[in-house]
């Protein structure tokens, strides 16, 4: 049941934002629970703190060491998400210009490396979640050039593994659900512009996670916070709110 309605997403929600709703708690009710919680208010300071010194730092720039992993990947996550708790908690416009920075330069990046597809995975989310979460903040130039970077960089990249007899659409461990999560979710954030790819793309994963859930039995090896996220947000916000 999951499947079928999750793949199809004529039965999404059509508002903005519909990725990781926790992220879009009211501000108000956010900044009362901060002042009302010294422990989290000092969490908030640091969090700012840490924000605020990005700002004097160059963004990310693409590199391969290795040249096979994409050193970008991980600071793009964890970039976003700083930036924009921070705009959340003070509303100050820079930390979104900051977000731009970023997307605009990993937007030109040749590729994100989609033969160590964890990191292809890792920047779609990214890039998802900074278009669902912040897509009234952005001009349509803006939300084009994210959305043709989520798709030829992340969606199509997935598609041609989907159509492989070999990627980690057939691994049984954290490979197939992060990487299905990442681009599912990217799928989910430009659903509305281009609903036929965004459909093979979290088709496909449904069809191509369970390989991977012998993980969660009894003898499987412990998943970590960030897949399970990914995993939790493939539940669909239907038309109904059921999420199933």
């Amino acid at each position: 049941r999951a499947s079928q309605q999750c793949n199809n997403v004529n039965n999404l929600r059509h508002t903005k934002s519909r990725l990781f709703g926790l992220f879009q708690q009211p501000v108000k009710g956010l900044r009362g629970f901060i002042t009302s919680n010294s422990e989290v208010a000092r969490w908030c300071e640091k969090l700012l703190l840490r924000a605020e010194k990005l700002l004097g730092e160059p963004c990310v720039e693409y590199e391969k060491p290795d040249g096979r992993r994409l050193n970008a990947a991980g600071q793009f996550r964890d970039r976003v998400q700083l930036s924009y708790l921070a705009w959340r908690l003070n509303g100050d416009r820079w930390y979104i210009d900051r977000i731009w920075e970023e997307l605009e330069g990993g937007a030109a990046y040749p590729d994100w490396s989609p033969e160590h597809f964890l990191d292809t995975a890792q920047m779609t989310c990214s890039y998802a979640m900074a278009y669902d979460w912040l897509y009234h903040e952005w001009s349509e130039r803006q939300r084009a050039v994210i959305r043709e970077a989520i798709i030829t960089h992340g969606l199509h990249p997935a598609m041609d593994v989907y159509g492989s007899e070999d990627g980690f659409h057939r691994k049984t461990n954290n490979w197939n659900q992060v990487c299905n999560g990442g681009v599912g979710i990217g799928a989910l954030a430009i659903a509305d512009q281009d609903p036929e790819l965004a459909t093979s793309v979290i088709s496909e994963g449904f069809k191509t996670l369970p390989i991977s859930m012998s993980m969660y039995g009894p003898d499987g090896a412990g998943l970590l916070e960030f897949r399970n996220t990914l995993l939790c947000s493939l539940s669909v916000r239907t038309r109904d709110g059921s999420g199933h």
